[in-house]
């Protein structure tokens, strides 16, 4: 049954954000890096990023980064309302629009808050194909000029919707485990061969990325210089910020 009442929707979103911020608590989360410094939730990661996960794992970053500076960009569906709701209870800003080359009004959107905060999205939502990279992400990032953080994400054994995307949802008490990426910068106003040679560039180590954390949270190996991550716990409000702070004068430091 699909809510359409806004009060049906606030009600299920605010449902929904309290069951998976307990279960998302009782979880294993563990971070490593190819970059050391490219996540939202460090206030020393004062340089905007787009950060690009599989829609499969949208849960993650609203529930291991709670509060931190960061803008999901979500779909105009119907099906992303809860999740809005479930993003502003995590104390995340969301938009709704498309990252579709052309559309300007999400463009303009994405420039202004890219002034103050990092931005995140999938690559193949909001319907698909599963794991594959549509042109909408290297576009903004070609025009908007931020550099691109690939998380690769991954659960032990999770719960799998039967949706295009195999919405993923991870087992209490289970391992979740997230690879960021080194930054990768687009050029600016790549042509359209500019844009495909980045678009399979991103999509095979956002492969990559997310077969070694899958493989990292089935193992239960340990991962050099991983990090314990206590969802709900930071960063701190004082941190977000001034985390918001050093964003602002990074991209305009008049």
């Amino acid at each position: 049954m699909r809510l359409n009442h806004p009060y049906l929707i606030g009600f299920g979103g605010l449902l929904a954000f309290h069951a998976l911020r307990a279960l998302f608590k009782r979880l294993d989360v563990k971070y490593a890096y190819y970059e050391y410094g490219n996540d939202p939730g460090f206030p020393d990661c004062i340089e905007p990023n787009i950060f690009l996960f599989w829609h499969e794992y949208m849960l993650f970053p609203p529930f291991t980064r709670e509060q931190s500076p960061l803008s999901i960009l979500m779909s105009q569906h119907s099906d992303a309302d809860i999740l809005g709701r479930i993003g502003v209870h995590a104390r995340f800003s969301h938009i709704r629009g498309s990252t579709s080359r052309g559309n300007i009004s999400s463009l303009r959107k994405l420039k202004r808050l890219g002034t103050t905060t990092h931005l995140a999205f999938p690559p193949d939502g909001p319907r698909g194909p599963r794991r594959e990279m549509a042109m909408g992400a290297v576009y903004v990032a070609s025009r908007v000029q931020m550099p691109i953080t690939l998380m690769g994400i991954g659960y032990d054994r999770p719960y799998r919707f039967k949706s295009w995307d195999r919405f993923a949802i991870p087992r209490p008490y289970s391992r979740a485990r997230c690879l960021f990426s080194e930054s990768i910068r687009v050029p600016s106003k790549l042509d359209r061969e500019g844009l495909e040679y980045y678009q399979q560039k991103i999509e095979r180590v956002m492969h990559l990325l997310t077969d070694e954390a899958e493989a990292w949270a089935e193992s239960g190996k340990t991962m050099p210089g991983e990090t314990h991550i206590i969802p709900g716990k930071q960063p701190r409000h004082g941190i977000y910020w001034r985390s918001v702070q050093k964003i602002a004068k990074v991209r305009n430091p008049d």
